[in-house]
């Protein structure tokens, strides 16, 4: 097991956290409250150390659940970033966000990290029943 797959994952009212695979974390619900830099951001700081030690270097971040964020929650997200990017070469990670296309905060929000750390972020659409990216 590694540290990514034994953190302890707090209740987050709406926002509900997974981790799954060791390499994956799953966010769906939504970050609606108040302050969420103050209850979310000593997680996601936690969670960007576990993923430091991960052996592929990538965590994949599935948002495709996740329907609504605030404005003072992209934030939290840009912080995260920029924790990678603060990283010693040895100790970076790729963030590969998986997103639903149809969800208007992923298709705005989320190209802006992208653009903020391209070598870093990548966003990908995940597939419908169908086979169509959603």
């Amino acid at each position: 097991m590694n540290k990514l797959e034994s953190l302890s994952i707090p209740d987050f009212g709406t926002l509900k956290v997974a981790v799954t695979g060791g390499s994956a974390v799953h966010l769906s619900g939504s970050i609606a409250m108040k302050d969420p830099r103050t209850s979310l951001t000593p997680f996601f700081r936690t969670l960007h150390e576990a993923a430091c030690d991960l052996p592929a270097h990538q965590l994949d971040v599935d948002v495709s659940a996740l329907r609504f964020v605030s404005s003072s929650a992209i934030r939290v997200f840009l912080d995260w970033v920029t924790w990678v990017q603060q990283e010693p070469n040895d100790r970076r990670y790729k963030l590969c966000f998986r997103t639903d296309s149809r969800v208007s905060w992923q298709r705005v929000s989320l190209p802006v990290l992208v653009e903020f750390a391209d070598n870093l972020v990548s966003v990908e659409p995940v597939a419908e029943p169908d086979g169509r990216p959603g």
